[in-house]
């Protein structure tokens, strides 16, 4: 095996070094047909990473130590110290080699080793096996929180590829940031992140992870996969209306617009009726976007941006996504937010030459 020599100039040398050694170990597993990699970790390895958690402020997850088994990867060494391995090695006169990093003092590990561990065992002689008690506790005890965190309906609901946190039941919970922490770390936010997100009181305030983006919707926490986020802004969808009919604006819904002569009387909740000084095609339905901006009906003329529509009115994470906005091709003027409110300039008057019906259906 090659090791380019840029590597050790990373600034995290010994994570990208193991990183590169497995991929060779995994490529002669294959190469030979083996099913498992056996490593050498032992005991005091064990303890070793287990006081590196510490200093790292991990939790129990961090703290529960090496794994005997992980995928292929098996470890039938942890259960020996390395006093034990070195008396076997001598007894029997095996021959082996000793990596010259293991003396540097230049790695945290090794420090460790070097110091912490040598005066854990002059205060107690069994401070290895006791400590590798505790950390099988510890592991055991996060394999416990971690399945009834996993099991545990009454926070986190799905819906699609949505995941939809209920604050409210969350914070009913004793330990709410670290029951939090647990259900979405595998989504890629931070322990800050899920502080930050119980701290926060403001809807609309969004947090994101490399794979994940979760928005405070009041009283929950709508989080979905940033790759919806890039299909919708890659679609740009526009739908252009050319003249009357039904037009499918999702999957679960259509528009049917038409020109009518009057308005009609007892108008329904999902209609609505657009009032022009000339004819009305070509129109674009189309998804809304950054500086949007029209007149709301009942405001006097005045403007406002969508963004503080949909504050204003509160429209849940899920009702602003259903939202589309009508305009004209040339200026990108809106006419009308579907389905919640037309524009002051297009309401139907006396004097409107044509008047244009839209009907939102949902389809089954």
């Amino acid at each position: 095996m090659h090791l380019d020599p840029a590597v050790s100039k990373t600034s995290n040398f010994q994570a990208k070094a193991r990183e590169i050694r497995y991929e060779w170990l995994n490529t002669i597993m294959r190469e030979e047909n083996f099913q498992h990699i056996a490593t050498a970790h032992h005991q005091n390895d064990n303890i070793e990473s287990f006081l590196m958690g510490l200093l790292r402020s991990s939790g129990t997850r961090g703290l529960s130590g090496i794994a005997p088994k992980k995928e292929n990867i098996i470890r039938p060494l942890l259960f020996a110290s390395r006093e034990e391995i070195d008396q076997y090695q001598v007894t029997n006169n095996i021959a082996f080699r000793e990596d010259e990093s293991n003396a540097s003092e230049k790695y945290l590990r090794n420090k460790i080793r070097h110091n912490v561990v040598k005066v854990l065992n002059h205060v107690d002689p069994q401070a290895v096996q006791k400590i590798d008690e505790s950390i099988r506790i510890i592991a055991e005890s996060n394999e416990l929180l971690e399945y009834f965190v996993a099991n545990d309906n009454s926070v986190v609901s799905s819906k699609g590829e949505l995941k939809i946190v209920d604050m409210i039941a969350l914070k009913k919970m004793p330990a709410p940031a670290a029951f939090l922490w647990y259900k979405l770390n595998d989504y890629g936010f931070t322990k800050s992140d899920i502080i930050d997100m119980l701290d926060s009181m403001r809807s609309g305030a969004s947090f994101t992870s490399a794979t994940h983006k979760a928005v405070i919707d009041r009283s929950k926490i709508i989080i979905q996969p940033v790759h919806l986020l890039v299909e919708d802004e890659d679609k740009a969808i526009e739908i252009n209306v050319n003249g009357p009919g039904n037009y499918p604006i999702d999957e679960h819904s259509n528009i049917k617009i038409a020109i009518v002569d009057h308005l009609e009387f007892g108008k329904k909740s999902n209609e609505e009726y657009l009032g022009f000084q000339e004819q009305p095609m070509p129109l674009v339905i189309r998804k809304r976007k950054n500086g949007d901006i029209f007149k709301p009906l009942g405001m006097g003329g005045k403007s406002q941006k969508v963004k503080d529509f949909i504050v204003n009115n509160k429209l849940s994470f899920e009702d602003k996504n259903k939202l589309w906005l009508l305009t004209t091709p040339k200026d990108d003027e809106i006419i009308a937010v579907l389905p919640y409110r037309i524009s002051e300039d297009y309401k139907v008057t006396p004097e409107s030459k044509f008047i244009l019906k839209l009907e939102i259906n949902q389809v089954q």
